[in-house]
């Protein structure tokens, strides 16, 4: 059979500058989709003019990057939350502190003599200002960011 035999004769030609290593780059995808070289390169030209697959890609990825965000933004949420949560046990931890501080120094100025030390250590613990103006099991309030 001659060479203007074939039927690939018939088709455009165009002679294609590659830089250097696109050829083997070609050649790898060609043998991964199990297509010849020129069948890889012209499926991936049709591929770019075709809008509905240059859609789904965008889309996939789209979703990909979304799906993404929303792990990394649930993340955060639960870190911000742990925090709060610590937040309100050192909260609680201060509260029964000043709680038992001045309960030492009442106990210290009602048990009769004590060392001058002693007494003016008692009577520092006792003025320790107590604040209850929070239930120490009260729970953590819900976030702006939770909403």
């Amino acid at each position: 059979m001659a060479r203007g035999d074939f039927p690939s004769a018939k088709q455009d030609q165009f002679v294609l500058r590659l830089p250097d290593g696109m050829r083997d780059t070609i050649k790898e995808a060609a043998d991964h989709n199990g297509r010849s070289m020129n069948a890889e390169i012209v499926a991936r030209l049709e591929a770019s003019f075709d809008p509905s697959a240059n859609k789904d890609a965008q889309i996939e990825w789209l979703s990909d990057y979304l799906e993404q965000e929303q792990k990394e933004r649930s993340d955060l949420l639960e870190a911000l939350n742990g925090q709060e949560r610590i937040l309100q046990k050192i909260t609680d931890s201060h509260r029964t502190l000043t709680i038992l501080a001045k309960s030492i120094g009442d106990a210290f100025l009602v048990e009769g003599e004590r060392s001058d030390v002693l007494r003016v250590l008692a009577s520092g613990l006792a003025d320790v200002d107590v604040d209850l103006s929070a239930d120490p099991s009260e729970p953590v309030p819900k976030q702006p960011w939770e909403e």
